[in-house]
């Protein structure tokens, strides 16, 4: 995840059957995202660690009680103090643990080894550099056109996958061999923050491969590194902004440049855009050489006050110091089609976006869907509430509700008729994930529901048994292909074969220690 999700709420109760008593306790990530979790006074804290990936999405390394002491997998809820009400932080794994391009998988091993499958072109042999992957990577970073990076305990970085988008990067490779500190992509180039402030670019030219206009001001003091699909950006240490790339993606300042000059402390990026945080409190947005637009109705809220700033992949959000209220902006840059008829339902208070080849669904704070473009892709949905997430193939949508059901719409053979496995969909629904024709669920049990284009991953019979309880997340590729972690650090995969869904070749690797 390249970009910062804004604070959710979910409302998530599991527990055990069968338990006399039973307690309500909330299990909450630094991010701010809240599970409400039923344990009962002889569930061990690695029940309730397990509940809580499931819960979120995400491997937990542990649970923090409220005095800030970690509390023992093996201790049961009774042995920590816990009662109806207590309250505890989860400790994540911030970095994936598995990492896609359009038809390629890797996945990072506990023991810092690199396991990857999918098609050569794009990423799914590592062959060339399989020495360089059996330990010591801490980080795996994609770019979508086929390329991967590997970050190593030494700091170097190792490059695999399509040459022509980051896979090749032997023309800075000197620069690579130590101190680097963190990678970052666009859809077809990488760049480098090194500990003495430096950065590295490689790719193309076109995604920000090629930085040849600003190299002077990258030499030293970048403190911060962002991107979004084509363009980067970097905060300095005197609080200046340095921006390459396409410029329809945020890689030209253009009329912002003089207030991005200095007092910057924090960048965030969406697909397409940027947004500075600044020392007073104000907010600087900006994609194409033009101030970003989509903020006019918020404009004022952001000229002072700002104490935080987050990102989704389509919309900013601004915590307001004075009173914790949060203004949300950005969607209309994805106004494409025929959007006059909700445009003006689209100016603020959008969360997420999702697209289709020919249609989109904005989510709104207050849970309500808006839909436009071809109805047969997905652009015309009958109005929805309380709904927490959506998701997209190339013609159809899922969206979960608060309950943990799942509605779909749009295209049938993409996804857009779930009448196959609507039972199954009623309840219980944490997460959906999608490739270019089918969906995959994890529920709250643990257990994985799929969808949509039987040759792209909408049928999961022949791993259903491995599917049926302990999946923690679930990664897809473009390609058609889906891989879902499991608590017992094992990989399940299927779909299209040749674009990640057939992981025999390294199946060996996959059974265990994928963290």
């Amino acid at each position: 995840q390249k970009h910062r999700n804004r604070t959710t709420t979910m409302a998530i109760l599991q527990g055990c059957e069968g338990c006399a008593v039973e307690w309500k306790v909330s299990v909450m990530m630094l991010s701010g995202a809240c599970a409400q979790l039923l344990v009962g006074p002889s569930d061990t804290m690695q029940t309730l660690q397990e509940r809580a990936a499931r819960a979120f999405g995400r491997q937990i390394a542990g649970l923090v009680s409220q005095a800030g002491v970690k509390l023992p997998s093996s201790a049961s809820a009774s042995d920590v103090g816990l009662e109806d009400g207590s309250e505890l932080t989860a400790v994540c794994l911030s970095l994936p643990v598995l990492v896609s391009s359009k038809a390629a998988f890797a996945a990072l091993k506990a023991d810092g080894s690199v396991v990857t499958w999918g098609q050569a072109d794009y990423g799914g042999d590592s062959a060339g550099v399989h020495e360089q992957l059996r330990s010591g990577v801490q980080h795996l970073c994609a770019t979508a056109s086929g390329a991967f990076a590997a970050l190593k305990d030494d700091g170097s970085v190792v490059t695999w996958g399509n040459p022509d988008y980051g896979g090749d990067s032997e023309a800075v490779q000197e620069h690579l061999r130590g101190c680097v500190q963190h990678v970052c992509s666009t859809e077809g180039a990488f760049a480098a923050l090194k500990l003495d402030g430096s950065v590295v670019v490689w790719g193309a030219s076109t995604f920000g491969g090629d930085c040849t206009a600003v190299r002077p001001e990258l030499q030293s003091g970048v403190q911060q590194l962002r991107s979004t699909d084509a363009a980067f950006a970097v905060v300095k240490d005197d609080g200046s902004v340095v921006a390459w790339g396409q410029a329809e993606h945020g890689g030209d300042t253009g009329i912002v440049s003089e207030h991005l000059r200095s007092g910057v402390e924090e960048l965030s990026s969406t697909q397409n855009a940027f947004a500075a945080l600044k020392r007073d409190g104000s907010i600087v947005t900006w994609r194409s050489s033009r101030a970003y637009g989509d903020n006019v109705a918020v404009q004022a809220q952001l000229q002072s006050g700002s104490k935080h700033l987050y990102s989704t992949s389509v919309s900013f959000t601004a915590v307001l110091k004075h009173d914790g209220s949060t203004v949300t902006w950005g969607s209309s840059c994805f106004l494409r089609g025929d959007s006059a008829l909700v445009r003006e339902q689209l100016q603020i208070g959008v969360q997420q976006l999702c697209s289709t080849d020919n249609a989109y669904t904005a989510l709104k704070e207050d849970g309500s869907v808006v839909t436009w473009g071809n109805s047969l892709c997905g652009g015309d949905c009958a109005q929805l509430k309380s709904v927490r997430r959506i998701c997209a193939t190339t013609a159809a949508f899922a969206a979960v509700t608060d309950c943990g059901c799942v509605v779909t719409w749009g295209h049938p053979s993409r996804g857009g008729d779930s009448t196959a496995v609507q039972e199954q969909l009623r309840s219980g629904v944490q997460h959906i994930c999608a490739t270019n024709a089918a969906f995959a669920a994890v529920k709250d049990d643990g257990s994985v529901v799929s969808w949509g284009h039987s040759e792209f991953g909408g049928d999961s019979e022949a791993v259903r048994r491995d599917l049926s309880s302990g999946v923690l997340h679930i990664f897809s590729t473009l390609g058609g292909a889906f891989a879902a972690v499991k608590e017992d650090g094992s990989v399940v995969t299927w779909g299209h074969p040749d674009n990640g869904g057939s992981s025999v070749r390294v199946s060996e690797h996959l059974r265990r220690g994928v963290r």
